[in-house]
């Protein structure tokens, strides 16, 4: 669901408030816990499209991938 606008795309936050997931305004989506900022712990994805796979920055752990559905 989409819960605004940034850089020309809509934006999500998840259901529990911990993590954004935006657009650049280039060409990648990402996943943070500030809208519009990287901060220390992210995940990236370079592709127009926002289901996919997404790689780990700074410090972040884990595996972040968002499925098919309801997506800004």
């Amino acid at each position: 669901m989409t819960a605004g606008w940034l850089n020309g795309k809509g934006y999500a936050r998840r259901e529990d408030g911990l993590f954004y997931i935006w657009w650049d305004g280039i060409d990648t989506w990402t996943i943070s816990a500030v809208l519009g900022t990287q901060g220390v712990e992210y995940w990236t994805r370079t592709d127009p499209n926002i289901v996919g796979v997404y790689a780990l920055g700074g410090d972040a752990t884990g595996e972040a991938t968002v499925a098919e559905g309801t997506h800004p």
